[in-house]
């Protein structure tokens, strides 16, 4: 069912040769998540949206720049501030960083810090 609106939505923007022009970018974000929510082969999502998965990949390439260049694109994001850090430990340079997915490093400070923000993570 929510394949079938999202290729109603997409239709939009096609052209009568099939591409994809000019596809809003709240559209190509709901996308985005669409297919990071999917398990299993792109080529399905792709399938069951009416597109080829070149098409697709297209469309899920733009949505990824803009979601990372437009600020709170994702409302349920919220961010962790630490409490009660040394300022001498935010500033010294030192602390530890942990690579969250394959292109986010976040820092932290000390390993309580670290410990939290896992815990409130799971």
């Amino acid at each position: 069912m929510e394949y079938e609106v999202m290729r109603k939505k997409l239709d939009a923007y096609r052209k009568p040769s099939g591409q994809f022009r000019r596809v809003n970018g709240d559209l190509l974000i709901e996308l985005l998540r669409m297919w990071e929510m999917h398990k299993g082969p792109s080529v399905e999502v792709a399938r069951q949206l009416g597109m080829k998965s070149k098409q697709l990949g297209r469309l899920v390439q733009a949505a990824r720049k803009i979601a990372a260049m437009t600020e709170a694109v994702d409302p349920a994001f919220h961010e962790l501030l630490p409490q009660d850090v040394p300022e001498e430990a935010i500033k010294g340079g030192t602390g530890i960083e942990m690579v969250w997915g394959s292109d986010k490093i976040i820092r932290f400070p000390t390993v309580d810090t670290l410990m939290d923000f896992l815990k409130k993570a799971s």
